[in-house]
């Protein structure tokens, strides 16, 4: 009777261990599968996430973005001979890509002439405005940037820059007279004589491709000559402070703008060889310039078809 009982025990025992090992393993299937069925879901949520930036990314790179932690080709670096190029944000121009001359004068010493200039008369030295350092021309000044080749070097396509500080038109105690940055001078010159200044006669001159006068005293009065006397004139107010002016010049097209706007626009200007700045008065401690950038390059003329255009070159 007692091994009957035995056998009965050790029958039930095989048979529970059986359906619990059954029940182990549907439960090892079961969570199995859920694990698989996450990574699955977190492989296709990657993939997903991974063609969502992809496409973004391809978008933003149509439309001409770019990420914002992506460093420009010459940050961190202190010679840069290569720059991008600049798009202003209310203009087409865009600064040439390589830099041919450029003076921040921050290296320069107060009081000093300024050491990557020329000068044919007048009197210039290194001032502080606010704080900042500039070129303070004065006295009739006729300066002009220092290039160590001879002869001209403005090549067919460039793109001039600098900034210069604006008084608004105030008395001058004492008197009558009113001041203002008076006939601030940009001169293209057409020779490639660099030891005499190129101004001969009248406000064009037959040695200038471009002559543009800005600053007059009522600030918004402005006038250029192309082409030795050709004239044109245009309205712009400048803000007190610094202002920033900049010329394109494409084989023959010239382009001028005042703080990002266009205000010149010339379909056909002479060849120009090489540019100096004028400043026709006596007034002391009030012109101011500074950050010039010469760089060869310049804004597309037109974007034409591929075709035969030699006809209209």
């Amino acid at each position: 009777m007692k091994r009957l009982i035995l056998l009965l025990v050790v029958a039930f025992a095989m048979v529970v261990n059986t359906d619990a090992q059954g029940w182990l393993n549907r439960l090892k299937d079961k969570a199995k599968s859920k694990i698989e069925n996450k990574i699955d879901d977190a492989v296709d949520n990657a993939m997903d996430k991974g063609i969502d930036k992809a496409e973004d990314e391809a978008t933003d790179a149509v439309k001409g973005k770019k990420g914002k932690n992506k460093k420009s080709k010459n940050e961190d670096t202190d010679d840069v001979e290569e720059a991008d190029p600049v798009t202003a944000t209310s203009s087409d121009f865009k600064r040439g890509s390589v830099i041919m001359f450029q003076d921040d004068v921050t290296a320069e010493q107060v009081g000093e002439f300024p050491s990557k200039w020329d000068m044919f008369s007048g009197t210039t030295e290194v001032k502080t405005i606010a704080g900042i350092k500039a070129i303070n021309p004065t006295d009739n000044a006729q300066i002009q940037p220092l290039i160590k080749e001879q002869g001209a070097y403005l090549p067919e396509e460039f793109t001039i820059e600098y900034d210069f500080y604006y008084w608004p038109t105030s008395k001058v105690p004492g008197n009558d007279d009113y001041i203002g940055l008076n006939d601030m001078k940009l001169i293209l010159a057409v020779t490639k004589d660099r030891s005499e200044f190129p101004q001969t006669g009248g406000d064009g001159g037959d040695l200038t491709a471009f002559v543009l006068t800005h600053g007059v005293c009522s600030s918004s009065e402005h006038t250029y000559y192309f082409n030795g006397d050709k004239k044109g004139d245009f309205d712009y107010s400048f803000k007190k402070g610094w202002n920033h002016v900049a010329l394109s010049f494409n084989k023959r097209a010239l382009k001028v703008y005042f703080n990002d706007k266009r205000v010149v626009n010339l379909p056909r200007v002479n060849q120009p060889t090489w540019l100096c700045f004028q400043v026709p008065f006596d007034y002391i401690n009030l012109t101011f310039i500074r950050n010039v950038v010469i760089a060869k390059g310049a804004v597309a003329l037109y974007d034409r078809d591929a075709q035969d255009v030699s006809a209209v070159n």
